[in-house]
């Protein structure tokens, strides 16, 4: 998704576009439950409502926030 996904064009490559490919694998993409495609998207559904894939998440975007704090870091004088 961080590669070729049409949502990551504007961003593509950046630390933000790989936070979006995680969290947009995390809640439409990822493998769910359910027997047809509307019960594999309630699956999802409750996935992000429940928070089960919020740790995921809350790592990508301390991965993003250290990533963006070094960058800054290294520009300092």
């Amino acid at each position: 998704m961080f590669e070729h996904a049409d949502t990551q064009a504007g961003i593509r490559g950046t630390a933000w576009a790989g936070y979006n490919a995680i969290t947009e694998y995390a809640n439409h993409v990822a493998p769910a439950r359910g027997a047809t495609l509307e019960l594999k998207s309630a699956a999802r559904a409750e996935r992000v409502i429940t928070g089960t894939a919020d740790d995921v998440m809350e790592r990508a975007f301390r991965l993003v926030l250290t990533s963006a704090r070094q960058g800054e870091s290294s520009r300092s004088p």
